[in-house]
């Protein structure tokens, strides 16, 4: 027992500020390459912070960040461990040329896998969505809660996740970049006189844009672009306008209640 121990000793001696070295290399690693990323993400910000709109850029760098972090963290945690074993005394040669093997035989049967992560690369760097984004992908409507280079993680409406890997994802709807629109009908009765109704539509329209609260959220005033269409015994008049990034439901709740109340107010009947 005695004579493992000196042993022990003698081998923590001899390795272990090597080992404790390698780690600390790592651990100064890693963190100049989270300063350096953050340097690079904080230029990104700058140069088109006056082209996007604030938060869908936020989300875009937060995403990028997040992927780009832990894919920097695996590379440092696979070269530490490969310094480590080496510093052990184990030949890692006939290791790398195993895990050669078994990656020649996992990529056969992982192909899947090999496009999820193909796939998540371009959709990141092209930045078809980010994170807090309202997207339809794979007939899936909701909110993207999580991105990686695997999968895509979407929550719907009814608080339902959606887990979608990468090579699933072809079209891809963004109900949300950059800007929103609002696309609103308004039906009335036929026999409504149609001035008044847009006249009512218009004052409605442009005091909602000049309120304190709700000016915030929008890029313009919304127009009233006349009669779209003719249903039954229905007038449809279209409402059109641009809103902020995930502002764009808000603004239409709000602009249908004080249509209603205009209406109630002007005794104009909704068909």
């Amino acid at each position: 027992m005695a004579d493992f121990l000196f042993e022990l000793a003698s081998w923590i001696e001899g390795h272990g500020p090597n080992i404790i070295r390698v780690i600390l290399y790592g651990i100064v690693f890693y963190w100049l390459y989270k300063i350096f990323l953050w340097r690079v993400l904080k230029v990104f910000e700058e140069k088109n912070l006056t082209k996007k709109d604030k938060d869908v850029l936020g989300q875009r760098i937060d995403t990028l960040n997040s992927v780009l972090s832990k894919a920097g963290r695996f590379i440092v945690l696979t070269v530490v461990f490969i310094s480590v074993i080496s510093e052990t005394g184990i030949n890692i040669a006939p290791m790398l040329a195993g895990f050669g093997i078994i990656g020649v035989a996992f990529g056969f049967g992982a192909q899947g896998l090999i496009k999820d992560i193909v796939n998540g690369m371009f959709i990141i760097a092209e930045g078809q969505y980010s994170k807090g984004d309202i997207v339809e992908i794979s007939e899936k409507k909701g909110q993207v809660e999580k991105i990686t280079l695997r999968r895509t993680v979407l929550r719907d409406i009814d608080g339902t996740v959606h887990h979608i890997p990468n090579s699933l994802v072809g079209a891809v709807s963004n109900k949300s970049q950059e800007w929103a629109g609002i696309n609103l009908n308004i039906s009335v009765d036929c026999k409504e006189d149609v001035e008044k109704v847009i006249g009512v539509l218009e004052k409605a329209s442009r005091e909602l844009f000049k309120d304190k609260t709700f000016s915030s959220y929008m890029l313009e005033e919304p127009k009233i672009l006349g009669i779209d269409s003719f249903v039954d015994s229905k007038v449809v008049i279209k409402i059109i306008g641009k809103t902020k990034h995930l502002k764009r439901w808000d603004v239409t709740r709000e602009l249908r209640k004080r249509i209603k109340e205009a209406f109630d107010r002007e005794k104009i009947e909704l068909a």
